[in-house]
C-alpha cells in the first residue's frame, strides 16, 4: 500500500544544438519493429490525486470526493482538526470503510505525532502523517509572526516516529521557492538540501515524499486582461524534480505538489477552470512528478487569505462548485491513463520547453528560468529519439523512458489560459511509424509519416505520445 543522472532541463534555444548532438543510431525504444509492453497490463498503477482542506467528513461527503476522481485525502483543516481531534479520528475510521488512502495530520503540533501514535497506529488505509506544512530550515518566526519548528527540529522526530508507527510516512510539505529570500534568507536548493539529507535520508520505512506548494495563476487586476502566469512556477517544478532524479536519485524520492484549485488573497483572485487545472497537473506530469494536491478542495473559513466571496470544490455549506465539475473531469481524464504514465516517470530524462512561433514576444520567461537554472548547474536534455520539435505556441516536453527504454512524451500547452491559445506541435523522430497517443486519456494509435508527427493542442491541453517503429 505504502511504500547525479544526467537529466535536466533545457530551453528552446539549446533545442536544436541538443537534438543534433544526439547519437541518432542510438534507438533503444523501437528499433527493428520493436513491440510495446502491453502497459494496461499493469493498470493497478496509480498517480496520486489528493486534497488539501477536507470537508466536513461524512459517508455522503467522502462518497462525492470519490466520484471527483480522488484516490487520497488529507484529513486536515477546520473540520477535522488535529490529531487529537474526535473528528480526525471519525473521519479516519470513515475513510477505513471506503476504502480511500488517506493522511491524518497534527496541525504542526509536533509533540501530537508521538503522543497519539497508539490511536492511529495500524490503521489499514492511513498512509502516514502529515508532520508539518512550511516549515523554515530552523526554529523561527514566519512572516505572518507566527512561531515555526524548523527542518532539523523535524529531524529530531524521525527516530521516534519510525519507531510507534508502521511504515507510515513522515510527510513534510516545503515553501515555495518564493520563499526562500522571504522566510529564511536562504537559497532554495539549500532548503531542499536539508529535508533530503537531515530528513527523508534517515527515513527507513514509508515512502520518502518530497512535496512543496506554489502557485501559478496570477492576477494584477479584476479582468481576464490582467490573468498572468507566475514566471517561477516552472522552476519550483524543477528543482524538486531535481533533487528526486539527479542529486538524491539514490534515495528513490516520490515527489508532490500542490496546485491552485482556489482563488486567495488579491493576486491569486481568480477561479480555476478546466484548462487551468488541466495546464497545472500535465506540467507536473511532464516533470515526472508522483502526486498532485488540490489546494483547496474545502473552502477555509473567511480570514486575511481568503474572502467570502472566494470558494474551493467545495463551498462553506459542502455544496460542490463549478470547480469541482472542472476537477472532476480533469482527474478522471488523469485516471484512465495514469497507469501508463506511471511506468515512465521513473525514467525521467528532463523537460523540453519549446518557445512557439506564434509567440511573438520570441521568448517566455517561465521557460528562461528553467534555461538559466540549466546552465548553472550544468543540465541537458539527451533523447536518442526525437530529432526536433517545433510548436506554433508555447509547449513543455516532458522526457522520460519506461524500463525497457520506450521514449514517451508528455507534451503541455503552457501559456495563459485565457489567452485561448491552440495549435500544433510537430515532432520528428529518428525511427518511428507508429505511435499511441493519450489525449483525455484515451489511447488512439497512429501513424507517423516519415517520422513526423503533427498533434493539436487545445487549451492546457497535455497529450502523451509513445512513439515506435511497428
Amino acid at each position: 500500500m505504502k511504500k547525479k543522472l544526467l537529466a535536466g532541463i533545457l530551453s528552446a534555444a539549446l533545442c536544436v544544438t541538443a537534438f543534433t548532438g544526439c547519437n541518432g543510431g542510438n534507438n533503444t525504444s523501437t528499433g527493428g519493429g520493436k513491440q510495446l509492453p502491453d502497459y494496461d497490463a499493469k493498470s493497478d498503477l496509480e498517480f496520486i490525486l489528493t486534497s488539501w482542506y477536507a470537508p466536513t467528513i461524512t459517508s455522503e461527503s467522502l462518497d462525492t470526493y470519490i466520484e471527483a476522481g480522488f484516490n487520497e485525502i488529507m484529513l486536515q483543516g477546520n473540520n477535522i482538526g488535529g490529531l487529537s481531534s474526535t473528528r480526525a479520528y471519525e473521519a479516519a475510521l470513515l475513510c477505513e470503510e471506503k476504502g480511500l488512502n488517506y493522511y491524518l495530520c497534527c496541525e504542526n503540533q509536533v509533540d501530537n505525532i508521538l503522543s497519539y501514535a497508539s490511536k492511529y497506529n495500524g490503521l489499514e488505509h492511513c498512509v502516514g502523517i502529515d508532520v508539518y506544512d512550511e516549515p523554515l530550515i530552523n526554529d523561527g518566526v514566519n512572516t505572518l509572526g507566527n512561531k515555526t519548528t524548523g527542518l532539523m527540529t523535524l529531524a529530531n522526530y524521525v527516530e521516534s516516529f519510525q519507531e510507534l508507527y508502521d511504515d507510515y510516512n513522515f510527510f513534510v510539505n516545503l515553501h515555495p521557492l518564493d520563499a526562500a529570500n522571504i522566510q529564511f534568507k536562504g537559497s532554495y536548493d539549500e532548503y531542499i538540501a536539508v529535508t533530503c539529507e537531515e530528513i527523508l535520508a534517515k527515513l527507513n520505512e514509508g515512502d520518502r515524499w518530497l512535496s512543496a506548494d506554489s502557485y501559478p495563476l496570477r492576477n494584477k487586476g479584476s479582468t481576464a486582461a490582467s490573468y498572468y502566469l507566475k514566471v517561477n512556477w516552472l522552476l519550483n517544478l524543477a528543482q524538486i524534480a531535481r533533487a528526486k532524479y539527479i542529486t538524491y536519485s539514490d534515495l528513490g524520492l516520490k515527489t508532490n505538489f500542490y496546485i491552485q484549485a482556489m482563488p486567495f488573497s488579491s493576486t491569486y483572485n481568480r477561479f480555476p477552470s478546466y484548462e487551468d487545472l488541466s495546464m497545472q497537473i500535465y506540467a507536473l506530469m511532464a516533470f515526472g512528478y508522483d502526486s498532485c494536491n488540490y489546494f483547496c478542495y474545502g473552502t477555509p473559513p473567511e480570514n486575511f487569505e481568503f474572502s467570502g466571496e472566494q470558494y474551493a470544490l467545495v463551498d462553506r455549506d459542502g455544496n460542490t462548485t463549478p470547480t469541482y465539475t472542472a476537477a472532476k473531469r480533469i482527474n478522471h481524464e488523469i485516471r484512465k491513463f495514469d497507469h501508463v504514465y506511471m511506468q515512465f516517470n521513473a525514467g525521467w530524462k528532463g523537460v523540453l520547453p519549446i518557445v512557439g512561433t506564434k509567440n511573438s514576444k520570441g521568448e517566455n520567461e517561465s521557460f528562461t528560468n528553467l534555461k538559466d537554472y540549466a546552465n548553472n548547474t550544468t543540465l541537458s536534455v539527451r533523447t536518442a529519439n526525437l530529432a526536433e520539435a517545433t510548436a506554433e505556441n508555447d509547449t513543455l516536453i516532458g522526457v522520460m523512458t519506461d524500463e525497457e527504454g520506450n521514449y514517451g512524451y508528455m507534451l503541455v500547452n503552457y501559456n495563459e489560459t485565457t489567452l485561448g491559445l491552440v495549435g500544433n506541435v510537430e515532432l520528428t523522430f529518428r525511427n518511428a511509424t507508429k505511435a499511441q497517443v493519450y489525449r483525455n486519456g484515451v489511447k488512439e494509435v497512429v501513424d507517423v509519416k516519415n517520422n513526423k508527427l503533427t498533434l493539436p493542442l487545445g487549451v492546457g491541453e497535455g497529450v502523451f505520445v509513445i512513439p515506435y517503429a511497428a
